[in-house]
């Protein structure tokens, strides 16, 4: 239960911070990714058994990674192409888990959480950057200015 606060917490600092910083794309990337979480949870709910491939984790994680390479297609920032490679991989090992007999599944479950929290480190760090840095794709959205 205290992973599982933990991971919330963070989800929503993170994602609180990319939204009120980062701009249309920093809104986006967290949109999806809260919605995301929270069709993983109702997944989750349809069927919580790990032995075998969770197609319904696979259908919502492949639904996020087209979602967010959509958002890194046309995004002049960085940061929604680093989280669309993190989510890539959650994606490649349920596809492994189709292919690989024998899979270890608890090594399954495991990746399936384990990319998430690089996912939001790299979401604020790409934020913070470029805020930082002056970049905005919206006016109103660059930091103050410094120089007086």
């Amino acid at each position: 239960m205290f992973i599982a606060l933990s991971f919330w917490v963070l989800a929503l600092l993170c994602c609180g911070f990319a939204a009120a910083v980062g701009g249309r794309d920093g809104r986006r990337v967290a949109a999806i990714y809260v919605l995301g979480c929270l069709a993983t949870l109702v997944a989750l709910w349809m069927e919580s058994d790990w032995s075998h491939t969770h197609l319904a984790t696979f259908a919502v994680d492949a639904v996020l990674l087209l979602a967010f390479w959509r958002v890194a297609l046309g995004s002049p920032q960085w940061f929604p192409l680093w989280v669309a490679g993190f989510h890539l991989v959650t994606v490649v090992s349920h596809v492994a888990s189709f292919f690989a007999p024998g899979y270890a599944f608890k090594l399954y479950f495991f990746l399936q959480s384990f990319w998430s929290v690089p996912m939001l480190l790299a979401m604020v760090a790409g934020v913070a950057l470029d805020w930082r840095a002056g970049f905005a794709d919206e006016p109103d959205a660059s930091p103050p200015n410094r120089s007086s």
